[in-house]
């Protein structure tokens, strides 16, 4: 009685016995491309923490230091201040080229685009507000107003 009721318990054994041969066996045969997609991935993660906390970080705080003061000459109707910069801080242009991949740089091409807009020259602001991309729905909407109306100033529509 007693070899019936360890038959089943000697077969399940038995067929774990046999899949943790057949992964040995396939983790040996593809041992180094397991162990070389494991490096991969770790080495991808960290490289990305490692961008955004050595790099990116950095960055981004430079840009948020640097975009009030064209911002000072925005809000005072210095557009060409506001854009160019002052010789002792640079301006929206400048900011976009440099911290371009931070949100504040991705702010400056919006400010450069109104500061261009406000100048007349409007193949500059599609330029910059075409770069800008929003955050929300909203400020979407508006910079596709501002290029429409950029469009219709230069008569692309007739």
């Amino acid at each position: 009685m007693s070899e019936i009721k360890n038959k089943p318990e000697q077969e399940a054994v038995k067929q774990n016995d046999d899949l943790y041969r057949k992964v040995e066996n396939t983790f040996l045969k593809n041992r180094n491309v397991i162990i070389g997609a494991l490096v991969l991935i770790i080495v991808g993660i960290g490289g990305y923490f490692g961008y955004k906390e050595l790099f990116l970080k950095p960055k981004t705080q430079q840009a948020d230091n640097k975009i009030s003061y064209p911002q000072n000459f925005f809000t005072k109707d210095s557009f060409q201040l506001a854009l160019n910069g002052d010789g002792i801080n640079g301006g929206f242009l400048q900011i976009a080229d440099d911290y371009g991949m931070t949100k504040s740089g991705n702010l400056a091409k919006y400010y450069a685009g109104v500061c261009y807009l406000k100048a007349k020259d409007f193949d500059s602001a599609i330029k910059y507000f075409e770069d800008y991309k929003p955050k929300t729905d909203e400020l979407a909407g508006l910079t596709y107003i501002l290029l429409c109306i950029e469009y219709a100033e230069k008569n692309v529509f007739a």
